[in-house]
């Protein structure tokens, strides 16, 4: 991709212009820590991206003229994840997108590992586990394989059951943001979900990562449990956005 830069130089400027809030740009920080970027724009208080694990832009301009300037060595564009209003708006204005509904980036940001209750036992998933994954998460068949086969879903079971029966289970997405999180509706209310991303959080910074994801608008439960286990919340929002094309090919 022309005019992309991977120098070093380039990624300090990005993640010192995205430090100003580094909540919400986790998830751009987190693809420069992780060597998933291509940086296209890095000036003033704005920055476009090219996060290579999920082929998709990231992008936070500063002001109406940035944003400008950061879009125009790209005649065209099929996904990218506005933070802020000013690069949805730019967005949508040069690229005629479509914009999910809002999230807030949660991050967890505390000292030493979380501990997992011992009620339960959590695995990584096989592609046996795939038809359960399925059943309580309706949100595309491949990329749920995609996901199993790269080793980054995992799956709760009560540490007792010698059988091994599912309770429920978390992933980290392609993006590099942890979600895919469901629990069967017989065993919730019970401590699973707080096990789970205790676990995933934990694997997460085994690895030297921030762990993060992100909460659509009125997920009230969702927001709950990040608050119970103290992560930080964005003030802003995020919007991943599409091309029409693009968009209904999923």
């Amino acid at each position: 991709m022309s005019g992309m830069r991977t120098d070093r130089e380039s990624f300090e400027k990005a993640a010192a212009i995205l430090s100003a809030d580094p909540v919400l740009n986790t998830d751009m920080l987190q693809a420069i820590v992780r060597n998933n970027a291509e940086i296209s724009y890095a000036e003033g208080g704005t920055v476009l991206l090219y996060n290579i694990s999920c082929g998709a832009f990231m992008f936070n301009a500063a002001s109406a003229e940035e944003a400008e300037a950061a879009l125009s060595d790209h005649e065209t564009m099929s996904v990218c994840v506005a933070h802020g209003d000013v690069a949805r708006d730019a967005l949508s204005a040069r690229y005629g997108f479509e914009c999910d509904d809002p999230c807030r980036i949660c991050i967890y940001t505390g000292a030493g590992p979380l501990t997992v209750d011992p009620r339960f036992r959590v695995r990584r998933l096989t592609s046996d586990d795939a038809p359960f994954v399925k059943e309580h998460y309706p949100h595309g068949e491949r990329y749920i394989d995609e996901r199993i086969a790269a080793g980054v879903m995992f799956g709760a079971e009560f540490a007792s059951d010698s059988e091994g029966k599912l309770l429920g289970f978390i992933g980290m997405h392609d993006d590099g943001s942890t979600g895919m999180l469901a629990v069967a509706p017989e065993y919730r209310r019970m401590g699973v979900a707080s096990a789970l991303q205790s676990f995933m959080f934990n694997w997460h910074r085994e690895r030297g990562w921030i762990p993060y994801g992100q909460v659509y608008l009125g997920n009230d439960a969702s927001f709950a449990l990040q608050h119970s286990m103290g992560l930080e919340i964005s003030k802003d929002c995020i919007r991943w956005m599409f091309s029409r094309s693009n968009r209904y090919e999923e």
